[in-house]
């Protein structure tokens, strides 16, 4: 007698168990399956928004690149905008761009890139002086791509491919 009343009990937890497990996929799984979606969509945002900075600096071949050297290797100094700490901070390095030695706009520009320098300092220094330090040490490479379609629409072309600080040194 006492094994079948142990049977009917542990058949009756089986039932209440499956019960339960139906009604936890029921009510959880549609939640879950809204939460991965969410979650795939911020991530595709966020590979739309970092990607172009690869994926331009990847379509052009090394033996297409003209590499030009703001102020022959010479450090430029720019400031940051103020942070919260109430402190002025500097960005000193020296910059250098890429350029496809195949657009149009290399045959117009990149031989005599050097007359523009000046302008360009001023672009990249413009661009910096957007960023905090904090937002620099955070996102360079977004800082970077920034410059990189400020003076591709200052020379209303993409000739210029991407942007390298060298040694950057912030304080």
């Amino acid at each position: 007698m006492k094994k079948n009343l142990f049977s009917i009990l542990i058949l009756a937890l089986v039932l209440v168990n499956l019960v339960l497990n139906v009604v936890m996929i029921f009510s959880v799984l549609p939640a879950a399956k809204k939460t991965n979606k969410m979650v795939t969509q911020i991530c595709s945002i966020l590979d739309i928004e970092l990607a172009p900075d690869e994926e331009e600096t990847q379509k052009v071949s090394m033996d297409k690149l003209a590499v030009y050297e703001l102020s022959e290797g010479e450090t430029m100094t720019m400031n940051f905008k103020g942070g919260e700490d109430g402190k002025s901070h500097y960005l000193v390095t020296a910059v250098s761009i890429s350029m496809n030695t195949e657009s149009d706009g290399y045959k117009k520009y990149g031989e005599t890139i050097s007359e523009k320098e000046s302008i360009i300092k001023g672009e990249v220094s413009n661009i910096v002086s957007q960023y905090t330090m904090e937002e620099y040490q955070v996102d360079a490479a977004g800082i970077r791509s920034e410059i990189v379609k400020g003076l591709q629409e200052m020379f209303e072309s993409d000739f210029i491919v991407d942007v390298t600080f060298s040694e950057p040194i912030y304080q």
